[in-house]
């Protein structure tokens, strides 16, 4: 049967609009991005690079991402054969990373735009087994450094590079408290070097922080309960921990856990903490931290809140168990940009509380 062209094209800008109706209705149709749901693992670290820039950094993978929010694109990749550090120097866009080379740590540096500016081998620096290798940068008063961990034993090398000028163990009491220990993960901010512990004791999981000086060789730890996972960076003199519940067939170990500290490097004390109240065995919550930015999901309450690195809400909206997987990429004043699942595999960026 023939159509009259007239009505064969309304027909196919009818169905054009059917196929484009779940992008136009969708949060974040202003942006129409989507990315691999790899993103939202918590373990993929984020930096904010610019105003509207963020760096997805992705240590298991050995790769680096830069996010353009106001386009919605991946303007980068960078892979590396092994991604022990990465550090965005502030107000600079300067990306520093430490990889490896012919067996050997490699530091590098990048522009905002992805493009090496320089790289230096340390020829006489060793990382032994599994090792976790930091970088921190020069301050006032203090020099460039390099940082590696491997076991309880820190070795720090600054400038020729030639041999340790501090070596110190990081054993603790706390290590024997649980069937096995791994060191998750670390970061160097001179002289605070800090380790982040996972124990795993019966089936349950905990983390705990070793926090050093490694002039004064002074360590404090600073604990948590078990089923929780936790995600932390050093910001000026302060460690800042923000936490999730990970599920047991117990329910929640603790009822008024801490989700979000921010602890004194000097002496492992917390200021502004952040506790919630739980009441059932089955509530859940889950927080993800940007650049002095925390977004907050609480299944009992049903909410999603934003705060500010004091503890102050800027803004909050009503949440649902899916939610708990919302990752924070960005922000401008009260308003919100996240990662959030998309169907089976996908992320998608949408901005949240808006006015």
């Amino acid at each position: 049967m023939n159509m009259p062209k007239n009505k064969f094209l309304l027909s196919f800008l009818l169905a054009l609009g059917c196929l484009a109706s779940p992008l136009a209705n969708s949060p974040a149709s202003a942006a129409a991005a989507y990315y691999p749901d790899q993103l939202l693992n918590p373990q993929v670290q984020t930096a904010a690079v610019s105003g509207t820039q963020t760096l997805f950094i992705d240590k298991n993978l050995g790769q680096l991402q830069l996010l353009n929010r106001s386009t919605g694109k991946i303007e980068w990749t960078r892979k590396f054969p092994v991604l022990y550090d990465c550090e965005v120097l502030p107000g600079s866009g300067k990306i520093v990373v430490l990889t490896e080379s012919n067996k050997r740590i490699q530091k590098q540096v990048f522009s905002a735009k992805g493009q090496q500016i320089s790289q230096q081998t340390f020829s006489n620096i060793t990382g032994g087994s599994d090792p976790q290798i930091q970088w921190s940068a020069a301050g006032v008063g203090t020099k460039e450094s390099v940082a590696v961990m491997s076991g309880d034993r820190l070795s720090v090398y600054q400038y020729p590079w030639k041999k340790p000028v501090y070596q110190l163990s990081m054993a603790a009491s706390e290590d024997k408290k649980d069937e096995s220990v791994s060191l998750a993960d670390a970061q160097f901010q001179f002289p605070y070097f800090i380790a982040k512990v996972n124990g795993l004791s019966l089936g349950q999981s905990r983390d705990y922080y070793k926090v050093i000086n490694v002039s004064s060789k002074k360590l404090n730890l600073i604990l948590f309960p078990t089923n929780v996972s936790s995600s932390f960076r050093a910001e000026g003199a302060s460690l800042v921990v923000n936490t999730s519940s990970i599920g047991s067939p117990l329910g929640l170990s603790t009822y008024t856990p801490i989700v979000y500290a921010r602890y004194d490097l000097k002496t492992g004390k917390a200021g502004t903490t952040i506790k919630r109240t739980f009441t059932q065995p089955d509530s859940n919550w889950s927080s993800s931290y940007f650049d002095g930015r925390l977004l907050l999901t609480d299944t009992e309450r049903g909410e999603q809140t934003l705060l500010n690195q004091s503890g102050q809400v800027l803004a909050e909206r009503t949440a649902v168990p899916a939610d708990l997987r919302d990752k924070l990429v960005g922000y401008s004043g009260a308003k919100a940009f996240i990662l959030a699942p998309f169907g089976k595999q996908s992320a998608e960026l949408r901005s949240i509380f808006e006015k």
